[in-house]
C-alpha cells in the first residue's frame, strides 16, 4: 500500500473561522504591544527622575555618614532578603 500524496501529515487549508481567529489573535497581540509601548513611554521620565533622586540620596547619605557605598548596597540587599523572608 502506498500512502496518499503529501504524506501522513498533510497541511489542511485554513478555513474562514480559523483565519478570523488568527486575525483576531494577531490584532489582540498588536493591541497589547502598543499598550505596553505607550505605558513604557509614559512611565519612563518618572522612572528616570526617581532613579536620579535615589542616587542623590545614596550619595548624600554615604557622604554625611561616611559609609562605604558598596557596604551600604550589601546591607540593603541583605535587608531586602530578610524582609522578603518575613524577618
Amino acid at each position: 500500500q502506498r500512502r496518499a500524496a503529501g504524506g501522513c501529515c498533510r497541511r489542511t487549508p485554513l478555513n474562514e473561522d480559523n483565519a478570523r481567529f488568527c486575525l483576531l489573535a494577531g490584532l489582540i497581540l498588536l493591541y497589547l504591544l502598543c499598550g505596553a509601548a505607550i505605558f513604557s513611554a509614559l512611565e519612563h521620565p518618572s522612572e528616570l527622575r526617581a532613579r536620579i533622586i535615589w542616587k542623590q540620596q545614596l550619595d548624600n547619605f554615604t557622604k554625611r555618614h561616611r559609609v562605604n557605598l558598596g557596604a551600604l548596597h550589601t546591607l540593603l540587599r541583605q535587608y531586602e532578603e530578610a524582609n522578603g523572608a518575613g524577618i
